[in-house]
């Protein structure tokens, strides 16, 4: 049973991408297992790329599923607006406010 005042925030920074993301996912997936309320803190992300944003994905479907709270820290790093604006992310109105914050 997941303690529901347990909150942490995972903080990205530096470069992750393909090479990096099986940390990336490591780390989200231990914080969406352990925590009632989890927070991703990306605005010190120098490079990333769709291998990231794939995983973001990835733990917040699992976060959903164990009913764990699950948002991103705005504002974002240029380098991962960049891949979801290329990557079309911002254009779908029924994920782009989990991107934006509801801006």
């Amino acid at each position: 049973m997941v303690d529901r005042s347990n909150h942490t925030t995972i903080r990205f920074s530096g470069s992750v991408t393909f090479s990096q993301v099986e940390d990336a996912y490591d780390r989200l997936r231990d914080a969406v297992f352990g925590q009632a309320s989890v927070a991703v803190d990306c605005d010190q992300l120098a490079e990333t790329d769709l291998g990231f944003v794939q995983t973001l994905i990835a733990a917040r479907v699992s976060a959903r599923r164990r009913d764990v709270a699950f948002s991103l820290k705005q504002p974002l790093a240029e380098p991962l607006l960049d891949v979801l604006r290329r990557g079309g992310f911002l254009n779908d109105p029924q994920h782009a406010d989990f991107w934006t914050g509801g801006v």
